[in-house]
């Protein structure tokens, strides 16, 4: 959804649009908690759209600062990243499932362009790949590793799709722990064609040394891994361990009440600590939700995060 331009505001009429869109953010928490569940439908559909629609506004930073200081948003924002990763997964789910049940490759690749969010992921990692080609002119791009990949893997797909893939040596491995959603992203990029070695797949936690990192040229971490800044930042530590000094991190993030959406990535002093250097920081205020941090791994990270 494209935000709406908004217009200036001032004195009571900013306090009231400020009460107005607390307001209607608590709706639509409370509307989507009812729900026996957050499988695609009319009504969930309608909520999500309604909540995404709010928080895509940019408003001013006061404005911005009012809404998630305030307690009532506060003692929310937890559960409404939650109902929102509970969300994406199913609708995620449900389309892997119509796309790999097509006939044809044909068939298949049309039912991809039809996701809601397709041509949003497009967006996302064609800024996303520019940011990286802008910080590292010279860098390779053809090894990237997608931590939280989910049973859609539209980061890996896009990619495959947008970088030059002259040599066909682009390789993008998958990792989720969710096995289900492995099992899911598997057969959906064989019903896309996407075997061999330019998509592999592994049933991981992000942080887990099981997963290798040190072969990768870039490592994403996907925007609902970890539910909180705190939790995202362990997890941050523990991949930084497994990956070579140089190789570049491409961090989802949130700016703006998009923050209500997706846990946001600290940059400053926290990302040192964890052995990152940030490189680059892009913040949409266009129809793509996620910011995007970019960093390099540069030393192993400090005795703060064991």
């Amino acid at each position: 959804m494209v935000p709406v331009p908004m217009a200036p505001l001032n004195g009571d009429s900013k306090g009231d649009h400020v009460s107005c869109l607390i307001d209607e953010i608590l709706a639509c928490c409370a509307e989507l908690s009812e729900f026996p569940d957050l499988k695609p439908c009319a009504k969930v559909n309608k909520a999500f759209e309604k909540l995404v629609g709010l928080c895509s506004q940019c408003p001013g930073e006061d404005v911005v600062t009012k809404i998630l200081s305030d307690p009532k948003t506060v003692a929310i924002s937890p559960h409404l990243r939650q109902l929102c990763s509970e969300g994406e997964y199913e609708l995620e789910s449900q389309w892997a499932d119509k796309i790999y049940r097509c006939k044809t490759l044909k068939e298949a690749n049309e039912m991809l362009q039809t996701f809601p969010y397709y041509s949003n992921y497009i967006d996302l990692v064609r800024m996303e790949l520019n940011a990286l080609t802008s910080v590292a002119p010279n860098f390779s791009l053809r090894t990237f590793a997608i931590l939280g990949s989910g049973p859609l893997p539209l980061t890996s797909i896009c990619i495959s799709q947008q970088v030059d893939d002259a040599h066909d040596n682009i390789a993008c491995h998958n990792v989720d722990q969710d096995a289900l959603a492995i099992s899911s992203s598997k057969k959906l990029c064989r019903g896309l064609g996407l075997t061999g070695s330019k998509m592999s797949f592994q049933c991981a936690d992000a942080g887990s040394t099981d997963v290798d990192l040190s072969t990768f040229d870039v490592v994403y971490l996907a925007a609902l891994v970890g539910g909180s800044s705190k939790h995202k930042q362990k997890i941050l530590a523990d991949v930084v361990k497994r990956m070579r000094p140089g190789g570049l991190v491409v961090l989802r993030s949130a700016h703006s009440l998009r923050r209500l959406l997706y846990p946001v990535v600290e940059v400053g002093k926290v990302m040192e600590a964890v052995g990152l250097k940030v490189l680059l920081v892009v913040h949409p205020y266009n129809h793509v939700i996620n910011s995007v941090v970019i960093a390099a791994a540069v030393e192993i990270p400090c005795a703060c995060y064991p």
